[in-house]
């Protein structure tokens, strides 16, 4: 935005707040599940980098969205031009001389809530706890949309074409052990079949095999 080029990014928490929707640049609409992840109780205690590794394969976007902004840009100088104008005007607001005094300001703000908190307690800190973050309380608005039983789902014209061809997907070596294998397969040939609804996606991966 300050180098005057029009963005393109996901609709997601920090994005959201930078990009106005087709003045400055395109937000791409995401997706994210809404159920806890079954290790909740003891996040404190795992690598949060590969927490948030596995946390972050547990959101989507809207790649036919994408292909029509990248596509829009593509073809219209004129609109390049304009958006990539208001964003160098809307990206000034956010330069060091005007960012870093509202940091200062809500430094200075937290440390007097943790200074009353103390005083309140006669100045006994309260023993720390131990960090168990609950996500969906934490990151739930993050993306555009979570999703539910009821949200409609198909298969993209890649995943029909993966799924006539024989599924075979990568799986990281994080997941290795946590993603079965024929459990994905049964949800990409139901899906394969034509739309469903999340809720009836799940229930048939609850019924596939295991091995």
């Amino acid at each position: 935005m300050a180098h005057g080029l029009p963005t393109v990014v996901f609709d997601f928490n920090g994005y959201r707040e930078l990009v106005k929707e087709g003045e400055t640049g395109f937000k791409i609409t995401t997706f994210a599940s809404a159920s806890e992840e079954p290790w909740q109780g003891i996040a404190g205690l795992l690598d949060p980098s590969i927490l948030g590794f596995v946390r972050s394969q547990r959101v989507g976007l809207n790649l036919g969205r994408l292909a029509e902004a990248l596509v829009a840009l593509e073809k219209s100088a004129d609109l390049r031009h304009a958006m990539g104008k208001a964003g160098a005007d809307a990206s000034r607001e956010f330069r060091s001389a005007s960012i870093i005094p509202k940091y200062e300001a809500m430094w200075a703000e937290q440390r007097d809530k943790a200074l009353a908190t103390r005083n309140a307690a006669n100045g006994t800190p309260a023993p720390a706890a131990l960090l168990t973050p609950n996500f969906s309380r934490m990151f739930g608005h993050f993306p555009t949309r979570t999703l539910g039983d009821t949200t409609p789902v198909s298969i993209s014209v890649y995943g029909f074409a993966r799924a006539e061809a024989g599924f075979t997907p990568t799986i990281y070596a994080v997941l290795k052990g946590r993603l079965k294998f024929p459990v994905m397969e049964a949800i990409m040939c139901g899906m394969a079949q034509g739309p469903s609804t999340l809720g009836a996606v799940v229930d048939a991966a609850g019924a596939a095999p295991r091995g």
